[in-house]
């Protein structure tokens, strides 16, 4: 009886030690194998104190800062990679441009030579979109291979989008896309003006793009205190799945025109700006673009 007794206390007190110590280490070296698979995932905090508890805690500032590093060496890889743009940027600068704007010019003096009913002047003016465009090419990598410097100051976000819908009027009537908005009469906050507006325009030309044949392009601005939301949302083409999580990746792009910078360096300068912007699309039911900014 006795001997049965102290049996099932051993039995009982081998489980204990278990749960308390064993079973805590072995999730600990459960948790190391995974962080080996590239798995940076903390353990559940633990109320022991003892030893176990301290492992467990120094185990997870471990974690904290293996992710901290991970960040900081994405983000080096990332300067080095803007570094190498913008020398490439800079060598494409110095090559094409010059010749680039002696061309525009040249261009633009033909075209004013010609009356508007001459054979030529649909060419001429064809011509120099061509060259405007890949104009807009060469700034775009100019624009990501450079440091970022804001010029901050009040600005009506509102007259910014109504200028960029200005802007690209003819191309949405071309096409036969109806524009709704829903604007408040302003919605100031400081931005850099022009930064913020290249980002805008660099959107509402995707959505034109995506929507070839006709659709409609829905523009909402929302404000509170603290934050201004603007959102776009079209009736286009959309986007696969497999593709919509590479976006905001430089020199992606689906399309048989440009480099794949307009959404990378949209991205880059609404998160400098502390802003968010964010997508949803699914194939052939449009695409939703989201644009958070902090009014101050």
């Amino acid at each position: 009886m006795v001997t049965a007794l102290i049996f099932g206390i051993g039995i009982v007190l081998s489980f204990l030690l278990f749960w308390r110590y064993t079973r805590p280490i072995q999730e600990v070296a459960k948790a190391a194998q995974r962080i080996t698979e590239g798995n940076l995932e903390e353990l559940p905090p633990t109320r022991q104190r003892d030893e176990v508890g301290l492992l467990v805690e120094n185990f997870n500032k471990m974690v904290k800062q293996l992710r901290e590093r991970r960040k900081l060496e994405e983000r080096l890889k990332e300067a080095e990679r803007f570094s190498a743009i913008g020398q490439l940027a800079s060598g494409i600068a110095h090559e094409v441009r010059n010749p680039l704007n002696f061309i525009s010019l040249s261009i633009d003096h033909i075209k004013d030579k010609l009356s508007p009913n001459d054979e030529f002047h649909s060419l001429v003016s064809n011509m120099k979109g061509e060259i405007s465009r890949i104009s807009r090419m060469i700034e775009d990598l100019l624009d990501y291979g450079r440091p970022l410097r804001l010029n901050l100051r009040e600005t009506d976000l509102v007259f910014l989008l109504e200028e960029v819908l200005t802007l690209t009027r003819e191309r949405i009537d071309a096409q036969g896309i109806m524009v709704k908005n829903s604007f408040p009469l302003k919605s100031p906050c400081m931005v850099d003006m022009d930064k913020i507006e290249t980002c805008l325009m660099n959107i509402i030309v995707n959505a034109i793009q995506a929507m070839p044949l006709g659709g409609e392009l829905t523009i909402r601005v929302s404000q509170s205190d603290l934050f201004i939301e603007v959102e776009f949302e079209d009736t286009g083409e959309g986007i696969r799945p497999e593709d919509l999580e590479k976006v905001f990746e430089p020199y992606f792009t689906t399309k048989e025109l440009g480099i794949g910078l307009g959404l990378a360096i949209t991205k880059r300068i609404i998160e400098e700006h502390k802003g968010e912007i964010s997508i949803k699309s699914h194939p052939n039911q449009g695409t939703k673009v989201k644009v958070k900014l902090r009014r101050q």
